[in-house]
């Protein structure tokens, strides 16, 4: 089992090993931003994907420009328009594709290593403590994310207005009829981590401090709702217990 606090192995693999896995496994299963917007288009923008996040890990957001990725991926610069058409959104494209790429493989370990008795709320912290590590490791990474989350390029704010229901997809198997309180309680957790990492990324807080809070959230959100769900307080008047809550991801 992982040990909290530790990275998953292959986890920090280079960009193009982690992408070539994840579309050996799943292709269908990747994030949406890793697709080009025809076939026939693909290598280029993997080439301009790749190049953006290498330039990322270097030197962070500051480090994306458009005419340096163009020239370290070989694609001209006016493809790279052609496909972005802004700085922000490439930065913003390729940050969300990274973490994607985080996302499935802290996923498939916290899912391997989570024992067949383990219920919905120890199997998200166990993915929370799986991925934690992974995230936090690559600070230049983050920052890259969070920045180009902040961005107030139309394309940016309207792809930012439906991309956070991706992430929903870690939500693990509750039982039907907690599902959306475990939805609720997900969307204060994100909230909590990203108000963290900003802050983090303005130099107002340091990350051990931003996973410290952020785990003593999930703590108190899900713990809370499993003794009010036993309790029959989750709009159970009866006072019964909930079904089956044993289930895995």
């Amino acid at each position: 089992m992982t040990e909290k606090g530790t990275i998953p192995a292959g986890t920090d693999d280079p960009i193009p090993d982690l992408l070539e896995r994840a579309r050996r496994k799943d292709p269908e299963d990747l994030h949406p931003f890793w697709s080009a917007p025809r076939p026939n288009q693909q290598d280029r923008y993997d080439r301009l994907m790749i190049a953006t996040l290498e330039l990322a890990q270097e030197g962070g957001y500051e480090a994306i420009q458009m005419r340096a990725v163009a020239s370290r991926s070989g694609v001209a610069l006016g493809t790279a328009y052609t496909y972005f058409q802004s700085r922000d959104n490439l930065a913003y494209r390729a940050a969300i594709a990274w973490l994607s790429l985080l996302v499935a493989q802290a996923e498939d370990t916290a899912h391997a290593d989570l024992a067949p008795e383990a219920d919905h709320v120890e199997a998200l912290k166990h993915f929370m403590e799986t991925l934690g590590p992974v995230m936090y490791a690559q600070p230049r990474m983050l920052e890259t994310w969070v920045r180009s989350t902040m961005s107030s390029d139309p394309l940016v704010v309207a792809q930012r207005a439906t991309n956070w229901s991706y992430w929903m997809r870690v939500i693990p198997h509750a039982p039907a009829d907690q599902t959306e309180q475990v939805r609720e309680r997900l969307q204060v957790l994100r909230d909590v981590l990203y108000a963290g990492l900003v802050r983090w990324a303005f130099n107002q807080e340091d990350l051990d401090h931003v996973s410290e809070r952020t785990f003593a959230a999930l703590k108190m959100l899900f713990d809370a709702s499993e003794s009010a769900s036993d309790q029959g307080s989750l709009g159970d008047p009866g006072g019964q217990r909930r079904g089956d809550r044993r289930r895995g991801y």
